[in-house]
């Protein structure tokens, strides 16, 4: 009688899932194993990657954590200045829900901040050794520096309030060819194989066809007062350049910081990498008209917040590439699953699907149903199970973005037909047939499925303190678990699986909602990360965060370096940014036609400043911490 029910709501779920499977992808759709392989050996930098259930239960590696656990330290709010804030005189607390109130506070920070200028920073000469201890991280380096006009301190507010006035998008725009030639790109596609003519790059190409010369040099074209597109594209260029005057920005101003916006995308790649900061470090900066010495003392926490900004505006945080050999170009960071734009809907079985086109990809992807449980599997035993390294995770399943470093995970295995647990492996592990919920769903070469139940272990952030030490008891370790099934060949490979709300999917009831619905939406679990990503295993080949050569030598670090270092510094706290359709990481932006009212969507390009610290500061501030010398970070 069970299994004839079981049966009975299989057959029902079919059916349903049929009419819910118009998006024609995961999870109706099995995705290919080449797929799934592609982007773990790509993760994993590693082609001799595990991909075999059974070999990832020999080598030990069902439960593991990293080598070295990862720091923890704050997101490091954008609506608080980033370091420049002097934390714990915030009259708002860090962590706070997303509530309307919190959406304005940059302004507030900008206002603390500009009366702090005249108050505090003016007289910093006249400050105790105790009232240094209060400054901002970023004012601590400053005057590590001898930069009384605060550099640092500056750009980071202005960041802030740029961001908040949302006016980055106010000087280059990509309307016609005067960032890159149009023609010359074309040329270069059609010769890559990328396009089979210019005329085609021109209609099709995302960096090309929203220009006003391709569009008017296709109207040329299609007229036939023009058979050659280049020289359609000479005629039209000087009208295209004079029409491109007349566009402006035509964006609203938003105004808006949200509360979990920060650095911890740089925070979370750094925390697995860089060695602790243990002990709080002091320099003296001088003598006072008394004689007794200045003393400045960076926490753990301050150093800790200088490292994590150095990592949000490196190059690193760029997509790693390659030469056709393997070597190091640019960049740093692997990146597996996408961004969850849109919310998702829920099939039958309280499972997340996606229905609308990823404004981040630009595709129909799967994006808020999470990133497929076969890559999260192999990524956790690959990348924490067999090289014990850390790796970021995106946790939530939402449009916000909140970045973790990983630090373990473990393995349970279930019946995936009983949801129950048994020691014995093998009887985890079920044939695919008529009982299976999910079996049109899944991909051919399957031949067994078992239930598999999650716990990944990740560092919180927490509030920034001004602490004289710092150990692996002070982080605050969470612990999420979610649930999914993995799809195995008859060898026991690897080649797929589906996220489950419920250890045994069943249909839901719609006319039930009572206590004994097991599958009603808060008994549902929906834990899948939106996606994951590592920074390179050769991130020290980038040079990215060499210690800049030439400068004069810091002898006593007992005091503060050699005042010629501050010009250096200030280079690096200039950095800027480009993002253009050159690197393929414009942004979209919509303009309009001041004299005709058109509007039009545009790649918008611009150089924004990303401040960083000096890198001999932040590796030397981490040396005296850790105990740990630079060559072996």
């Amino acid at each position: 009688m069970i299994i004839k029910n079981i049966l009975t709501l299989a057959v029902l779920a079919t059916s349903l899932n049929t009419a819910l499977a118009k998006t024609k992808i995961y999870p109706f759709v099995a995705m290919e194993v080449d797929e799934i392989y592609s982007d773990v050996e790509k993760v994993t930098e590693d082609k001799n990657y595990i991909k075999n259930f059974y070999d990832i239960i020999d080598q030990g590696l069902n439960k593991k954590t990293t080598d070295r656990q990862p720091w923890t330290t704050s997101y490091w709010p954008l609506a608080k200045g980033v370091i420049a804030d002097p934390f714990e005189n915030a009259s708002v607390p860090y962590y706070l829900d997303f509530t309307r109130t919190y959406i304005y506070q940059w302004k507030a920070t900008k206002k603390s901040f500009d009366k702090r200028k005249k108050t505090v920073l003016k007289y910093i000469d006249q400050l105790s050794n105790e009232e240094l201890t209060q400054l901002a991280p970023s004012e601590k380096y400053d005057l590590l520096l001898g930069d009384t006009s605060f550099d640092l301190t500056n750009r980071l507010m202005d960041y802030m309030y740029r961001y908040g006035k949302n006016n980055y998008y106010s000087e280059l725009v990509d309307i016609t060819a005067a960032a890159t030639n149009t023609a010359e790109l074309a040329t270069k596609y059609v010769e890559w194989g990328w396009y089979d003519s210019i005329e085609t790059a021109l209609k099709v190409d995302t960096v090309l066809n929203r220009r006003i010369e391709s569009q008017r040099a296709l109207a040329l074209l299609k007229s036939g007062q023009e058979t050659d597109p280049l020289k359609a594209i000479e005629i039209v260029l000087p009208q295209a350049l004079e029409e491109d005057k007349n566009y402006i920005i035509d964006e609203p101003l938003v105004q808006n910081i949200a509360s979990w916006e920060g650095i911890c995308n740089g925070w979370s790649t750094a925390a697995g990498l860089i060695p602790r900061p243990r002990k709080a470090i002091s320099f003296e900066l001088g003598k006072r008209s008394n004689g007794t010495p200045i003393k400045l003392k960076f926490y753990p926490d301050d150093i800790k917040g200088l490292v994590s900004l150095y990592w949000f505006n490196s190059l690193i945080q760029g997509p790693l590439t390659t030469d056709q050999n393997g070597e190091y170009q640019s960049g740093g960071t692997i990146l597996v699953g996408n961004r969850c734009s849109a919310k998702a809907k829920e099939d039958v079985y309280g499972r997340l699907y996606d229905t609308k086109v990823n404004k981040y990809t630009g595709k129909l992807t799967p994006s808020c149903s999470g990133v497929h449980p076969a890559k999260w599997h192999l990524a956790l035993a690959n990348l924490i199970g067999k090289q014990g390294r850390s790796f970021i995770v995106e946790r939530k399943v939402d449009s916000p973005v909140d970045n973790h470093p990983m630090y373990g995970y473990s393995f349970k295995y279930f019946n995936p037909y009983s949801g129950t647990f048994h020691e014995s492996v093998e009887r985890n592990i079920e044939e695919v047939h008529k009982r299976d919920q999910f079996k049109n769903n899944r991909h051919p070469k399957t031949k067994y499925i078992v239930g598999v139940e999650t716990t990944m272990n990740y560092l919180e952030y927490l509030k920034p303190v001004r602490e004289d030490y710092n150990s692996e008891s002070d982080d605050e370790i969470t612990n999420k678990t979610m649930i999914y099934d993995l799809e195995l060949d008859e060898d026991y490979n690897i080649i797929g699986g589906q996220w489950r709300s419920t250890h045994v999917g069943k249909p839901r009831n719609e006319n039930r909602v009572g206590p004994r619905d097991g599958n009603r939406k808060e008994d549902r679990n929906h834990n899948q990360p939106d996606f994951f990503w590592v920074v390179t295993k050769d991130w020290k080949k980038s040079g990215l965060f060499d210690n800049q050569a030439g400068l004069e030598e810091w002898t006593d670090k007992t005091q503060a370096p050699p005042k010629s270092w501050l010009a250096e510094a200030h280079k690096y706290h200039a950095f800027e940014y480009l993002e253009s359709t050159k690197y393929g990481n414009a942004k979209e932006c919509k303009v309009k036609n001041k004299i005709t009212g058109e509007k039009r969507t545009v790649w918008c390009e611009l150089a924004r400043n990303r401040p960083q610290p000096l890198a001999n500061i932040v590796n030397i501030l981490v040396e005296l911490s850790s105990g740990v010398k630079f060559k072996n970070f």
